[in-house]
């Protein structure tokens, strides 16, 4: 569980705790996961969740459908472990990035009055997740596209599945 001044500070947690398949690549995600007794959505899936106004981790909008789930209007189809299959629409990068280091210059340069590395607009009416894509901090996961597929990746692919309705049926 994250520290108290974290978790009691939050519209709502997200999971990105997951396992790989048996030979350890990343092919599915678990929508989730339970934590201390309660039931924690991926990261992705929360950030929906949170927009349908969801404020009890999600357990609300959650109803089990005849081969998956519905989380308010999306169907998520489930395999016979409970694990949705990523539809992968690309290498990583696929889904924009921006380093954190931009965009905090961003916010300096704006708050002196000078031009942004990094338009704000970027971020307007848009999702964003955080995560680390760097080796060292040891978030890298093994897909079918790459061996090196930052953690955070596989969340927006599945919030894009979602919004999509399209992940891969079992």
């Amino acid at each position: 569980w994250p520290i108290p001044e974290v978790a009691t500070n939050v519209a709502m947690l997200g999971s990105v705790s997951d396992t790989g398949d048996s030979d350890g690549v990343f092919r599915r995600i678990r929508p989730f996961r339970v934590f201390d007794g309660r039931l924690v959505p991926a990261l992705g899936l929360a950030l929906r969740m949170m927009e349908l106004g969801s404020t009890d981790g999600g357990t609300a909008l959650v109803q089990a459908v005849r081969g998956g789930l519905r989380i308010g209007p999306h169907e998520v189809p489930l395999d016979g472990e409970g694990r949705a299959r990523l539809r992968f629409r690309g290498p990583s990068g696929t889904h924009r990035a921006f380093s954190a280091a931009a965009v905090i210059q961003s916010e300096l340069r704006l708050a002196e009055g000078g031009p942004p590395t990094v338009d704000p607009a970027e971020f307007r009416d848009r999702y964003v997740l955080v995560g680390a894509s760097a080796p060292a901090l040891l978030d890298l996961r093994p897909t079918p596209l790459s061996r090196v597929y930052p953690g955070v990746e596989l969340h927006a692919t599945a919030l894009d599945n979602l919004l999509a309705g399209d992940f891969v049926r079992p």
